[in-house]
């Protein structure tokens, strides 16, 4: 057997530190973070508690990085939106759109995110992520709801960001039975057809 070359050392380490990732967003997600261990999400990735530590130096590093990856992602689609579209009635609904699928794609995500909200001892940790995701979403909404001439702006975009709040909030405690679906098409006949 050949010895491993740098490039598949690095593909494996980058499958572990996904399985870990991994691992650790569904524990949180379940569990909550203040009662998943280091033991737990190393067992849950199939890796010894040790090996978790050349990835992660501690549970709130791993925490960030989940939040931080995943907020990038929806960044990311919003920005793509932006760069692809250039009609903002096209881009709100686009992004409106895309919203709704991150959140049904990545439901773990979105759950942890909510309940991470809720626990005091760890907001501190992903203040900083929320804040920024906020602002760069609100700017967002601004923008294109200036360009469809909506006057108030700030205003519309905060209320549009507190109904989709609400919306997601709904939707994670009730489930399956909750109308996602239905509520995506009253939301974009209500906001999106300025």
């Amino acid at each position: 057997m050949a010895p491993k070359t740098k490039e598949q050392f690095e593909e494996i380490r980058q499958q572990s530190k996904a399985a870990i990732m991994e691992a650790a967003l569904e524990l949180f997600a379940s569990k909550g973070f203040s009662r998943t261990s280091i033991s737990d999400i190393a067992k849950a990735a199939g890796i010894s508690k040790g090996l978790m530590y050349n990835y992660f130096e501690s549970k709130e590093q791993l925490l960030h990085a989940i939040v931080k990856g995943a907020m990038e992602e929806a960044e990311g689609v919003m920005l793509q939106t932006m760069a692809e579209l250039s009609d903002p009635k096209e881009q709100l609904l686009a992004i409106v759109e895309g919203t709704f699928q991150l959140v049904k794609s990545h439901e773990h995500f979105w759950m942890l995110l909510t309940s991470l909200a809720f626990q005091p001892e760890i907001s501190e940790e992903i203040d900083w992520i929320h804040i920024h995701k906020w602002e760069s979403t609100l700017e967002a909404f601004k923008n294109l709801l200036g360009q469809l001439g909506i006057e108030d702006t700030e205003k519309e975009g905060l209320l549009m960001g507190a109904t989709l709040d609400g919306i997601m909030l709904h939707y994670f405690f009730i489930g399956e039975k909750y109308p996602l679906d239905e509520m995506k098409t009253i939301f974009i006949n209500r906001y999106c057809n300025f």
